[in-house]
Formats: C-alpha cells, sequence, structure tokens
C-alpha cells in the first residue's frame, strides 16, 4: 500500500482558513482479513475486488496503491485518529483500519479526512464506498461524510447503519455531494462525528470511488403543490411572489456572487425558488425602504435544513460602498420539515442592531443543514415585507 505522508497540516479546509492537526496514516496491515472475533464479521480488505479503474482513498490491500498522494488529519483537533487492530478493538488479528474517537468540540461534533496534494477527477464514478464498524457500547452519535474540491466542500450526507459490531457496507451516490467541482476533488473523504457526549468511537477501512451499474440516487423529497396564497391588500412590499395581488413591488434578482443555484419550479401553476445549501444572494433592482412595516414573511419548504440564515443590507443611500453599509444576519429555524413554513420575523430584528432599512439593497438567504436528510436543496415563495 501507498502510506499517505505523515504531516501536521495547515491548509484551507471548506471556505475559510482553518489549522488542521496532522494525524500519522495507518500502516499497512497486509492483505485481506477474514473470520473475526466475538461474532463480529470484518469484510477484509477485500483484495480480490480491486480494480485499477477505481479511485482508493484508503486500503490495506497487499496487490492494490492508494492514489494520490494524500493526507489524514484531524479537523483543529477534534478527533484522535490511530490504527486499530486486534488488540481490544474487535478488529481480527493481522487486519488493520482506521480508528476515530470523537474527542469533542464546544458545537458537539468532531472531522477529519483525507487530502490530496493533487485533485483528482472523479466524474466518471457515480459511488463512494467504504466500511463501518461501531458498538452500541461505544456510539450513540450521528456519523456523516462529505467530499469536496479545493475551494469549497459539499453538504454533510448522514449515514445510516446499525452500530452492533460489524462491518457494513456503505454506498452513497455521488450526485449526493452538490455544490462542488467534481472534476477536481482535493478532499476524497471527510467525516463528521456529531455526539455531545464526546466520546464515540467507530472505525473506517477500505474508501475509494467506483461505478456502479444501475446505482442511483435516492429520490429527493420536494414540495408536490405551492403553500397557502396570503391574501394581499396593496399596502405590501413584494420582493417575490406569484400570488393574485402580490406583483412583485421591488424585482428581486439573483446575484452572480451569490455561493449556490436559484432554480424556478412550477407547482400547478405557481412558481417557486429552489435554493441549494449554500448562501443566495438577491439585488435588488431599486432600493427600498422598508422601515415602516412590521415583519418580513417568507414561505420555506425545507425536507431536512434545520434553520435559514437571512442578512438584511442596507446602503444608506449612497450605494455599495466598503465599509459603508449596514447589515445584520438572523438565524429563524424551521419548525417542521417536508411542509410549509411561514417565517413571519420582526422589523425590529434589524432595526435593533443598527441596520436602518431604509435603503434596503440587498437580501441574502443561507440554508442550515442540520437534520437528518443531508439535502442540499429547499424551497422558498411569498417574500414580502407588511
Amino acid at each position: 500500500m501507498k502510506k499517505a505522508k505523515l504531516t501536521f497540516l495547515s491548509a484551507v479546509i471548506a471556505a475559510g482558513l482553518v489549522a488542521l492537526m496532522g494525524c500519522p496514516q495507518p500502516t499497512n496491515g497486509g492483505g485481506g482479513g477474514g473470520g473475526g472475533t466475538t461474532g463480529e464479521t470484518y469484510v477484509g480488505d477485500a483484495v480480490s475486488a480491486y480494480d485499477a479503474v477505481n479511485y482508493y482513498v484508503y486500503i490495506e490491500s497487499t496487490t492494490g496503491t492508494q492514489d494520490n498522494d494524500s493526507e489524514l488529519y484531524a479537523f483543529n483537533g477534534t478527533c484522535a485518529l490511530a490504527d486499530a487492530t486486534s488488540t481490544g478493538s474487535g478488529i481480527p488479528e493481522g487486519s488493520i483500519a482506521l480508528q476515530v474517537t470523537n474527542t469533542g468540540s464546544s458545537a458537539g461534533w468532531s472531522a477529519g479526512g483525507w487530502t490530496t496534494a493533487t485533485a483528482s477527477n472523479m466524474s466518471s464514478f457515480n459511488a463512494l464506498v467504504f466500511y463501518v464498524l461501531a458498538k452500541d457500547t461505544e456510539f450513540n452519535g450521528e456519523l456523516r461524510v462529505k467530499i469536496g474540491d479545493a475551494a469549497a466542500d459539499s453538504p454533510e450526507v448522514p449515514v445510516s447503519f446499525t452500530a452492533d459490531g460489524t462491518w457494513k457496507k456503505v454506498q452513497i451516490h455521488l450526485d449526493q455531494f452538490t455544490g462542488i467541482d467534481k472534476t477536481a476533488i482535493a478532499k476524497p473523504f471527510i467525516f463528521v462525528s456529531v455526539d455531545s457526549d464526546f466520546n464515540d468511537i467507530f472505525y473506517l477501512d477500505n474508501i475509494y470511488y467506483t461505478y456502479i451499474d444501475g446505482f442511483t440516487p435516492p429520490a429527493e423529497p420536494a414540495p408536490t403543490a405551492a403553500n397557502t396564497a396570503p391574501t394581499f391588500t396593496g399596502t405590501e412590499i413584494v420582493l417575490y411572489s406569484n400570488a393574485a395581488g402580490g406583483s412583485s413591488s421591488v424585482t428581486m434578482n439573483w446575484a452572480s456572487w451569490s455561493g449556490s443555484h436559484e432554480t424556478a419550479i412550477d407547482l400547478s401553476g405557481d412558481e417557486v425558488k429552489k435554493l441549494g445549501i449554500a448562501f443566495v444572494g438577491y439585488d435588488l433592482a431599486t432600493a427600498s425602504d422598508v422601515s415602516a412595516t412590521t415583519n418580513i414573511y417568507i414561505d420555506i419548504w425545507s425536507p431536512g435544513i434545520s434553520a435559514v440564515k437571512i442578512k438584511l443590507v442596507d446602503f444608506l443611500g449612497d450605494g455599495w460602498t466598503e465599509n459603508g453599509d449596514k447589515e445584520y444576519e438572523y438565524t429563524a429555524p424551521i419548525s417542521a420539515t417536508e411542509q410549509w413554513v411561514t417565517l413571519t420575523i420582526p422589523i425590529s430584528t434589524w432595526t435593533s442592531q443598527g441596520v436602518p432599512l431604509t435603503d434596503l439593497n440587498q437580501v441574502i438567504i443561507t440554508g442550515v443543514d442540520g437534520n437528518s436528510t443531508g439535502t442540499a436543496n429547499y424551497y422558498i415563495d411569498n417574500i414580502y415585507f407588511k
């Protein structure tokens, strides 16, 4: 096996600068394992399954090689990474896997994974495959994975498996990793362990990319009908709506500097907007004074996001000038999934933070991925002030 370099890293991870603490790459444990201990079945290194057309992130195969020049790291020291052998781990003698111990963070999660010195084109594959093992006495949290290019990470995809002390094979369709360039993957595997007790232990092995005939991504939940239309009286300042009487008072244009997409979706004659999990910015064609209104209203349909961040930007009457604008971002929780929810947020949320809203020029919306579906999309409709 070609080992990844042993390093202490300091690199750009996700969207910003993050210090990475390097951890040793597990050593070569030889060829495939068999059998097991205490009733565990070890899938082994699957040497017979090695295929040069695949891309291998981490294997122990004596005949295959790891691809690229990979680095194994722990994110900000939130987990401990070590070789897991037969001693006390449940891994059979003669075999080695990666043991991950959640050592905790203030956010209740830990993370780590592999980066590569050279980006790789994964667009010919449709599946990320890996094996995971955990015991119910050692694991009571949630495992998620994601991948990334040099500039950004995909949303986290939850991994459903039973922590019963046996190896589980996981196959995730690459279409579930959205918002990144799959022709230039530089972070081929990132794991996130969500565990407020900071004591979860799990094991990883045989991580690779492949193409599986007939493999399709799970259907993404989506609304089948729009929300009940609000009743407009003409006193509203409407940024977006197709409801009767809701002709937009102000044109809200998707901004090219957005971190995500916007797609118009027709729901039985009513158009709604499908947004990605990253931020979506809107420039108002005409600045608007909304300071005399009471609330901002937004309809949202979410298959799994836990909240949405809403940032209102006031240009203070002099256009965009560096350090000359006022803005505030409010995080609104989503109370229900897979149904329309109307957010009603007082204007005082912003004015109390020094944003006068007399010259509103931008609205920026960001989904917060915090629930179990791992979806990268949600839907909005009927954005207005009243």
